[in-house]
């Protein structure tokens, strides 16, 4: 059960890294009256959220890493990891907050390594053998009421846990803490940056710190608006890793820490339609006497339905 644990952990905070870079916290998302005069030369990129509105969207997760450990040698793992998502508008207000559920309506995962493989599909009948599934079955049908501000940042995360779950504790802090909330969905409510409007070919940088397991992450990404087509805005993302501060105790340092990206955002509904990001990282890191290196390539992909 440990190897599983671990091996999720490994998929959500890969998620929580890539969409956390999209997201942005200054997004307004009300309607003035002296704001629509800007769109003439400006693109909207603010949400619009209305209530009772449902939207469904995959997120797909694909995750190689190669880690070297001194005399132990090599170890490769794969993880390939999809979430089916429900979006649902509880409440929009006229000051431009909102209330929102976000719910787990599907997860398939599968990790792979010279010592094991793990699969499982919530859509597949339940195993009473299916270790992965005690861990994962659970959190489908999860909901996280989420509250947003007016400018598109989510402030509050409540999980939706029945009495009496079954939920394991440790997937249950994986799927529900507020940072991974936040990296997840981020890209999905907001993806602009300042008062919401940008020109084409217009950039922006994003600057944030993230939780890591090496430590504090420092991400540096910089949005450029590539075009605007009927409703349809183009955005490129460019970015850079770093570390901020390791642990007492261990020192590690990334060798190469690098994003690219692509992202599609409907300007007519104010949502995500697509995103693709590519990450790599190479890192060395020193433990007390013991010395490891690792490569990871992750590939994160978001669609609407």
């Amino acid at each position: 059960m440990t190897r599983i644990r671990k091996t999720v952990a490994v998929g959500v905070s890969g998620l929580l890294l890539a969409c956390g870079m999209l997201a942005s916290p200054t997004l307004a998302m009300a309607q003035t009256a002296a704001e629509p005069a800007r769109t003439a030369d400006r693109v909207d990129l603010r949400p619009k959220f209305k209530t009772g509105d449902q939207t469904r969207f995959s997120m797909d997760l694909n995750i190689t890493s190669s880690q070297q450990a001194g005399e132990a040698g090599a170890l490769a793992q794969t993880v390939k990891q999809t979430l089916g998502l429900v979006l649902k508008v509880r409440e929009a207000r006229a000051d431009g907050t909102a209330k929102l559920d976000m719910v787990y309506e599907s997860i398939k995962f599968e990790a792979t390594s010279p010592l094991m493989t793990t699969k499982f599909d919530s859509a597949q009948p339940a195993d009473k053998d299916d270790d992965a599934g005690k861990v994962l079955r659970p959190l489908v049908g999860l909901t996280l009421a989420l509250e947003t501000d007016e400018r598109g940042a989510i402030t509050k995360v409540t999980p939706q846990v029945p009495a009496g779950s079954a939920i394991n504790p440790m997937a249950l802090q994986q799927f529900t803490a507020a940072d991974v909330v936040k990296g997840l969905f981020g890209p999905i409510l907001s993806i602009s940056g300042g008062s919401g409007f940008a020109k084409v070919g217009e950039s922006w940088v994003n600057e944030s710190v993230m939780q890591g397991s090496m430590g504090n992450m420092s991400l540096k990404n910089t949005y450029t608006l590539r075009s605007h087509e009927g409703a349809n805005a183009v955005l490129d993302i460019k970015g850079t890793i770093g570390l901020a501060s390791a642990p007492a105790g261990g020192v590690a340092d990334i060798k190469d820490g690098s994003i690219s990206g692509v992202a599609n955002w409907d300007t007519r509904s104010g949502m995500l339609k697509s995103m693709e990001m590519t990450q790599r990282m190479q890192v060395a890191t020193r433990l007390g006497e013991m010395s490891t290196s690792s490569t990871q390539d992750m590939t994160v992909r978001i669609e609407r339905k």
